[in-house]
């Protein structure tokens, strides 16, 4: 069976996590989880209204 080659740039969670890795986590420290939770959850929040979905996965 061929498989074909590791394609990271084709699939969209390896993008996500690249943009979350350079925009978000980059050069910064948080001092506990709740703040990095609040930080990713802000992000993932303007992402799923930048998009236009309606059901946000983060929940306060």
């Amino acid at each position: 069976m061929h498989l074909p080659p590791y394609s990271p740039e084709l699939n969209p969670i390896k993008r996500l996590w690249l943009y979350i890795k350079q925009n978000i986590l980059h050069n910064k420290v948080y001092n506990t989880i709740a703040l990095l939770e609040s930080a990713l959850c802000k992000f993932i929040t303007s992402l799923f209204l930048l998009c236009n979905v309606t059901h946000l996965t983060c929940q306060q």
